[in-house]
């Protein structure tokens, strides 16, 4: 690290499990500024929601509300699995639009995240 800071070099780390990296990397001295950017919440995942599914043909029972409750508190990239996988489940199923149940079957596909408490809200893939 001190060569790092004669020579000027900036060095930037990104986790997800922040809880698993060894305190003595986290010390300051080491990574001096921690700037947490948290899991989307239920308007962002909604605005995304909102902005994938405009892009694709869909059934109008289409609601993206009840997904983006669901999905809220996880990465973007969970939400952004779950439209291109509906995607692909509904033309598996010789489906020419997007549907509902297209969309749910591939929420069930992702992994759950732990509620406050370290209750589950699924186990495991499908």
């Amino acid at each position: 690290i001190p060569e790092a800071v004669k020579n000027e070099v900036l060095i930037i780390a990104m986790t997800n499990r922040i809880d698993m990296i060894d305190p003595a990397i986290q010390r300051r001295g080491r990574f001096d500024h921690v700037i947490k950017v948290d899991f989307a919440s239920e308007i962002e995942v909604q605005s995304l929601l909102d902005k994938l599914l405009s892009a694709l043909p869909k059934e109008s029972d289409v609601d993206a509300k009840p997904l983006a409750q669901e999905l809220a508190g996880r990465p973007l990239s969970d939400v952004a699995f779950v439209v291109r996988e509906g995607a692909r489940l509904a033309a598996r199923s010789g489906k020419d639009r997007l549907d509902q149940a297209s969309l749910l079957a591939a929420l069930r596909t992702t992994p759950a995240r732990e509620r406050e408490g370290g209750e589950k809200r699924r186990i495991g893939f499908i």
